[in-house]
């Protein structure tokens, strides 16, 4: 509101939508995403994240059936699913600019699905 200029009574949502910022959930996708691809193609993983399976060429994650809340959470296990959500010619992609260039898009066109809806 500081930023710009706006009454306290402004919506957030119209602030953060006025000046083109993600949501706070969007954001945080993106930063996953973002992880994902590193630990997969640069293995860049800790030692106890190292256990990514590949089911196939189209670098599809294996997961394992979680049975706990507590595992649905986790970041291996979120991210995973995450990872598998995404399209087939980003998970494979070779370049992390253009992984990144991509995921912006697909999150974008996601949003703006769920905003119509």
């Amino acid at each position: 509101r500081v930023i710009t200029k706006s009454s306290y009574d402004t919506s957030s949502r119209f602030l953060l939508n006025s000046i083109g910022a993600d949501k706070f959930s969007v954001r945080r996708a993106k930063q996953k995403a973002n992880l994902m691809y590193k630990f997969i193609n640069n293995n860049l993983a800790p030692a106890y994240r190292c256990n990514y399976d590949f089911s196939n060429a189209k670098k599809k994650l294996m997961l394992p059936k979680p049975r706990t809340d507590y595992l649905k959470r986790s970041f291996s296990y979120s991210g995973a699913i995450l990872w598998n959500n995404l399209p087939e010619e980003m998970r494979t992609s070779n370049s992390l600019g253009f992984f990144k260039r991509s995921s912006h898009r697909w999150f974008s066109d996601q949003c703006s699905h769920t905003a119509n809806k």
